[in-house]
């Protein structure tokens, strides 16, 4: 936990002085995203994954049967590694593709407050601290984001061409798709409030129903429920910043309305799948980065504007540690913690 708090009050630390200078944001900012980028890269058995992707980079175990799933792209970079016969490479590609596609997707949606959004996705949980266990699904999100800023732009082909590459990192990118009529239907804030509630309340029962009329199933919609971390605590949470989101978005202005929808989108989708496995999150975090861009325009619209700020910052501190402190509880393994390297590690090849 120590390093995850270092971490978080560097993030701070950086956003303090980002934000004081005059000039030189943009180099800072690159700066922080190449710090991040090697946090993730030089990680050893951090992440619940983690020992997957190493047993495949190095064709040990049961490696072929997780190289078969994965998709085109992904394979690409697994062959990548093995042409080069150094397994630490897969988490260096990945690490430093996943944070490049947020920073040009930060200079495109937010080009005025860029080291703001760094900041955000380096402290909500959901971003970067869990890209270290789901690693293709994260440079995935981080590809779709980077294409919402041509989807916004009414760009439509270009955004439909970049959704189709990250399905060929993660098949679960195509479910972005669905953010193309939202550009066309401007969808009442009382609408999806009231799907948001519905959901909340009977999106098990729903998503029964539906499973039970198309006879479909899946390992991630798991009847036990298995919810990873967090379970529904993170559900809770994040159905209270739709609802509130949702509530002021009178207050807001058109573009935020956007983000908002697709926020409110996700947690639909993770109420009607979020009780039965990790369909749910997963398919959520691909919505929820949306968040990214949002928050600071909410925060703008609220005075007094530095107390706001202050308090904005202080609620990411707080839910970026709770979370860490939540996957030390998990039963099969402390994922996160100890944060160690492959520098100072004496385990290489052994995993938790």
């Amino acid at each position: 936990m120590i390093f995850y708090l270092i971490l978080s009050l560097i993030s701070v630390l950086f956003l303090i002085i980002a934000d004081s200078l005059d000039n030189g944001k943009k180099a800072f900012s690159q700066a922080f995203a190449i710090f991040l980028a090697i946090i993730s890269a030089i990680r050893y058995d951090v992440g619940f994954d983690y020992p997957v992707y190493y047993e495949v980079a190095s064709q040990q175990g049961d490696f072929l049967w997780e190289f078969l799933r994965f998709e085109f792209l992904s394979k690409i970079i697994v062959f990548t590694v093995w042409l080069f016969k150094l397994p630490y490479l897969i988490f260096f590609i990945y690490s430093f593709l996943t944070v490049y596609f947020v920073f040009q997707g930060l200079k495109r949606l937010m080009p005025d407050s860029l080291h703001i959004g760094l900041f955000i996705y380096a402290l909500f949980p959901l971003f970067f601290i869990d890209s270290f266990s789901l690693i293709r699904q994260h440079l995935a999100i981080a590809i779709i984001f980077y294409a919402i800023s041509f989807l916004i732009n009414r760009k439509f082909l270009t955004y439909i061409i970049i959704v189709c590459i990250s399905g060929l990192i993660h098949s679960g990118s195509f479910v972005t798709i669905l953010l193309i009529p939202m550009c066309f239907v401007k969808i009442k804030p009382w609408v999806f409030t009231f799907f948001v509630a519905l959901t909340f309340v009977f999106g098990r029962q729903i998503t029964l129903m539906l499973l039970d009329i198309s006879g479909f199933s899946s390992s991630y919609l798991s009847p036990e429920g298995v919810k990873g971390t967090g379970g529904n605590l993170i559900r809770f949470l994040m159905n209270g910043v739709a609802l509130g989101l949702l509530f002021l978005q009178n207050r807001l202005n058109e573009k935020v309305h956007f983000f908002v929808g697709i926020f409110s989108l996700g947690i639909l989708f993770y109420n009607l799948f979020g009780s039965f496995g990790h369909a749910g999150i997963r398919v959520f975090e691909y919505f929820s980065i949306s968040i990214v861009p949002l928050m600071p325009l909410v925060v703008k619209a609220f005075k007094p504007q530095r107390l706001v700020s202050i308090s904005a910052c202080l609620i990411l501190l707080v839910f970026n540690l709770s979370y860490i402190s939540l996957t030390t509880r998990n039963e099969k393994k402390s994922a996160l913690t100890p944060y160690s390297t492959i520098f100072t590690t004496d385990n290489k090849g052994k995993f938790k």
